[in-house]
């Protein structure tokens, strides 16, 4: 073939609409990452080969669980509490130690395939087992079913109850406090700190400018506290406080 001839091959074939100019390969190679949280498993622990957790800017899908699993550990790991929070549905003594642990390790995410759970009626469990590094775990997360209403507007996305891991994770090594802080924002405007004590079962709250303490009381699940005439009773964020005159507070931690 004559050199004319091969120049004339070699500009049909650049012109052909499949091949891509050095700039718009350049392009692809570099787009935005994105939260990968798709099943790696059908149950159990999940494979490190898939299922990679990458940086990502946008906000789960909230009717995803293992998507939103995968965006409280991340945020968790990067000790970004305020996201890490935005994915909680547990109790805020719960999250600080679920938080101060997870703060501790680093290492791959990878995230498992969710498993469905026992529930009762109007509600929904599902278990999405994940792995950082070595370390093997799952997150316990809940929803309100569908066809059932509340007042929480959030109450039919996904959120992270609980977080368990399959051996002990050292909670001294990992900085875990031995107190916890919240800050309810209630419905009638007021706002009542409190700061949960785990050693000795107890949370002190600030109620119209007053500090008093309340013990915690048995109960199946969520939080209940009682003392000095206030009775302190919720799961998650959401609390209802009752008042010695016996007027009621509906309130949510924003901290």
């Amino acid at each position: 073939m004559t050199g004319r001839a091969c120049g004339v091959v070699l500009a049909m074939a650049l012109a052909l609409p499949g091949c891509s100019s050095p700039p718009e390969r350049a392009a692809a190679s570099n787009a935005a990452p994105v939260v990968s949280a798709s099943p790696s498993t059908a149950g159990g622990r999940p494979s490190e080969a898939k299922a990679v957790v990458r940086p990502a800017t946008a906000a789960p899908d909230p009717g995803d669980p293992a998507a939103v699993a995968a965006a409280f550990l991340r945020g968790a790991i990067a000790k970004d509490q305020r996201a890490a929070a935005a994915q909680w549905d547990g109790t805020p003594a719960d999250r600080q130690q679920a938080l101060a642990v997870l703060a501790g390790l680093s290492g791959t995410v990878t995230i498992g395939a969710p498993v469905d759970g026992d529930a009762g009626m109007g509600q929904r469990y599902v278990t999405v087992p994940f792995a950082i590094g070595d370390r093997h775990g799952s997150a316990l997360l809940h929803r309100i079913a569908d066809g059932f209403d509340s007042d929480d507007p959030r109450a039919h996305d996904w959120r992270v109850r609980t977080v368990t891991f399959d051996e002990e994770v050292p909670v001294a090594s990992a900085g875990a406090p031995e107190t916890a802080n919240a800050r309810y924002a209630c419905t009638d405007g007021s706002v009542v700190p409190a700061r949960f004590d785990n050693r000795d079962g107890t949370v002190a709250l600030t109620v119209g400018g007053a500090s008093v303490t309340l013990r915690q009381q048995p109960v199946a699940s969520g939080i209940h506290y009682a003392g000095a005439g206030f009775e302190l009773r919720g799961k998650g964020r959401r609390v209802v406080l009752t008042l010695p005159d016996g007027a009621t507070k509906d309130c949510e931690d924003h901290l």
